[in-house]
Parts: structure tokens; C-alpha cells; sequence
């Protein structure tokens, strides 16, 4: 990055640094964010006055860019693209979830339980107004 010009591209901080973030952390294969946090005893020097016994610091989060697509795509947007290729079936929904981390597993669970209550919702929605059409004293019970 040169210091002349630290934005790049529409304003934004490019930062091409390369940061080896291996030792044990278990990094999906798509794009992510990570926020350090720190803990620890409470500060017994007169820096700043602490309401707790402990200190609590974190930072904001850094997105990573893992498919270099110049954007950040969170894991309910990974969900969404992958589920409009899967389909929402249940063989397909479990090779999916098979194949994902826990946040874009979550995402697709959430998708899939709401499009079958859509789903639900229609047919009984349907079935009500068949019913009307063919028993119209039914009125009463569905309201």
C-alpha cells in the first residue's frame, strides 16, 4: 500500500497484507470475518476507572475476501447461493449441510424452514379455498 494514496478503489483501505492466521484456527473456505478479543484481570493502575473486575477489549471485525470477488458475501448470502442451485428437497438440503461450517449451515436451515412454511401456508391456503368452493358452510370453521 503506498502511503501517497492509502484508498484504493472506491474509497475503500486496500490493504494487501498477508497475515498467516493458521496455528489451530479452523478458517472456512469462503469468505469471513474475525474479531480479536481480549480478557483479562481488571487494571489496578489509575488509567481509566473500571466498573468490573476484569478488562474486556474487542475490535471491530475484519472481513476477509477468501474468493478475491472484491466484496464480502456473509453467510446467509453464501446460503442463499447455494440453496438456488441445491434446491431446498431434503436429500439435497442434507448433502449440503454436510459440505458447510456451522454459520452458512444455520443460514440454510433458517432459509429452508421458511420456505417450507411458505410452502405450508399455500397448500393450506389452497385447500381452504377449494373447501369454500365445494362446502361454503365451511366459512365459519377456517376463519
Amino acid at each position: 500500500m503506498s502511503s501517497a494514496n492509502p484508498k484504493g478503489p472506491g474509497g475503500k483501505i486496500s490493504l494487501d497484507t498477508r497475515i498467516p492466521l493458521g496455528n489451530g484456527l479452523n478458517l472456512p473456505d469462503h469468505d469471513y470475518w474475525l474479531v480479536a478479543v481480549a480478557l483479562g484481570a481488571k487494571v489496578t493502575e489509575p488509567f481509566w476507572p473500571l466498573r468490573n473486575d476484569y478488562t474486556l477489549a474487542s475490535t471491530n471485525p475484519i472481513f476477509v475476501d477468501v474468493d478475491g470477488d472484491g466484496k464480502f458475501s456473509c453467510a446467509r448470502e453464501i446460503a442463499e447461493q447455494l440453496l438456488s442451485k441445491s434446491g431446498t428437497e431434503g436429500t439435497a438440503v442434507l448433502e449440503l449441510l454436510a459440505e458447510v461450517d456451522g454459520a452458512v449451515a444455520a443460514h440454510v436451515m433458517r432459509l429452508v424452514r421458511l420456505e417450507y412454511d411458505r410452502q405450508a401456508k399455500k397448500r393450506i391456503q389452497d385447500l381452504n379455498d377449494a373447501a369454500l368452493r365445494v362446502n361454503p358452510i365451511l366459512e365459519y370453521w377456517i376463519k
